[in-house]
């Protein structure tokens, strides 16, 4: 993938935002450092208004230094695993405050998961939002993380 797809990445966090309770206008959102995991969803088809095609658990692992963040991607259940270079701020036009935009690139078991996803990481009150999407693909994927340490 060559370029960000940032429309997809806003309608998988607009999905999320209506899964797992509502924030109000005075919630700050948290650091992104640390492990975060929870229960992926993708869509093959992008088609988010119907149940999710699977399901697998996501876990990343981020330190952020406050310029430019490193982390790693696991998919434990897929066998699957890798490095999320950072490129840069969320510069879309609904953009908030702490999203990062990272290239996924899979190191471990990429006969099994797609390389070269873009990832955006959204910190929320208690959570990490996690959406992925490609060029040129249909398949959207969207996570709710939370922190392990």
């Amino acid at each position: 993938m060559a370029r960000l797809r940032p429309l997809s990445l806003v309608l998988v966090l607009f999905f999320l935002a209506g899964c797992g309770g509502s924030r109000t206008a005075v919630e700050a959102p948290v650091g992104i450092t640390g492990v975060w995991s929870g229960e992926g969803r993708q869509w093959n088809d992008g088609d988010r208004s119907r149940e999710p095609d699977e399901r697998w658990l996501v876990r990343v692992t981020v330190a952020d230094d406050g310029v430019a963040p490193t982390a790693s991607i696991e998919y434990p259940e897929l066998g699957c695993s890798g490095t999320l270079a950072y490129v840069g701020p969320n510069s879309a036009t609904d953009a908030q405050a702490g999203d990062r935009i990272f290239r996924e690139e899979i190191t471990v078991g990429a006969d099994r998961c797609v390389t070269g996803g873009t990832v955006l990481l959204r910190p929320s009150r208690n959570s990490l939002l996690y959406a992925w999407a490609m060029d040129g693909r249909p398949t959207v994927a969207a996570a709710r993380l939370e922190r392990q340490r």
